[in-house]
């Protein structure tokens, strides 16, 4: 049996802070359960916002060329996602913020839900 592939990512800016502690414990279970965790701290990749250029409408893939993509095709070949961000923020943080409008208008409902 295959193992389910699963993409940790870690929306706060500090590394070992009571956020990532959690997010920490919850890849712990999943690897206990047979999956195959990737983490990813958005601190670590370089993100820009959206400029609005529409390639992602036009190309199907966003026209600016950094991080993100990698992202996206992990998340999209995976089974699971585990998202976790500072609860202090009141939404998004600047890095979990970036990552949203990024997702191109076809898959913006699948990440949606983690927001």
């Amino acid at each position: 049996m295959q193992k389910p592939k699963i993409v940790a990512i870690y929306g706060s800016p500090r590394r070992k802070g009571n956020t990532a502690a959690l997010l920490k414990k919850a890849v712990e279970g999943a690897r206990d359960f047979g999956a195959e965790v990737e983490e990813m701290m958005l601190r670590d990749l370089k993100i820009s916002p959206c400029l609005e250029i529409y390639g992602c409408t036009q190309a199907g893939e966003c026209a600016i060329k950094d991080d993100f993509q990698k992202v996206r095709d992990k998340i999209l070949d995976s089974e699971g996602l585990m998202l976790i961000n500072r609860p202090a923020t009141n939404g998004a943080s600047n890095e979990k913020g970036c990552l949203y409008p990024l997702v191109p208008p076809g898959e913006k409902s699948f990440l949606m839900e983690c927001f």
